[in-house]
């Protein structure tokens, strides 16, 4: 084994003819901007088309050709709802909203669904309480059965839907964790 390296080899082979053949480099012609177009008679804006959403006469119209008011646009014509136009004191504001949206009503309707369940729970041990734990499994299942049913029905009118997603939300946790095995617990797993 050689420890001295080969030698070099050139990156990209050599042209024929050699420095003789080289062309001289010609810069490019300077660029000159074109003349500004200037009017000749007053310019007036086209009449937009009916339904267009325009600013008032004066309010930033410009002529072809020349430069917008600082700080706007120029006028989209070509565009169907005459966008092209900066904010300003003729562009509509969106009304702020007013009320809950619909997920913070969830999660409220969340909230009333642990609170239902909580009470549940303390209506199922003081039914087991009474009946000093002869309780059958529909007794323990109705206070959970009420809130079900109770909530689907809310689930019909619009208002009340957020808050009903919210309670369905937990019914069906409570029942997957809670209440199943509960009741498959206290009856001995055995069928009803």
């Amino acid at each position: 084994m050689n420890s001295t390296p080969d030698e070099p080899r050139p990156s990209f082979p050599e042209e024929p003819g050699g420095d003789a053949a080289q062309e001289p480099v010609v810069p490019p012609e300077p660029v000159v901007p074109p003349e500004p177009v200037v009017p000749t008679e007053p310019w007036t804006a086209p009449a937009p088309p009916p339904g267009a959403a325009f600013p008032p006469p004066g309010a930033g119209a410009t002529p072809p050709g020349a430069l917008p008011p600082q700080g706007g646009y120029p006028p989209a014509q070509d565009h169907p709802r005459g966008v092209g136009y900066p904010p300003g004191p003729w562009t509509q504001q969106p009304p702020p909203r007013q009320g809950l949206s619909f997920g913070a009503k969830i999660g409220i309707g969340i909230g009333i669904g642990v609170l239902l369940h909580i009470l549940a729970i303390g209506v199922v041990f003081a039914i087991l309480a009474s009946a000093e734990g002869a309780g059958g499994p529909l007794e323990i299942l109705l206070p959970f059965i009420v809130i079900a049913v109770a909530t689907v029905v809310l689930m019909f009118f619009a208002k009340t839907r957020p808050w009903a997603t919210g309670v369905l939300i937990i019914v069906a946790a409570m029942w997957l964790v809670v209440v199943g095995p509960c009741v498959a617990l206290l009856t001995g797993f055995g069928s009803f």
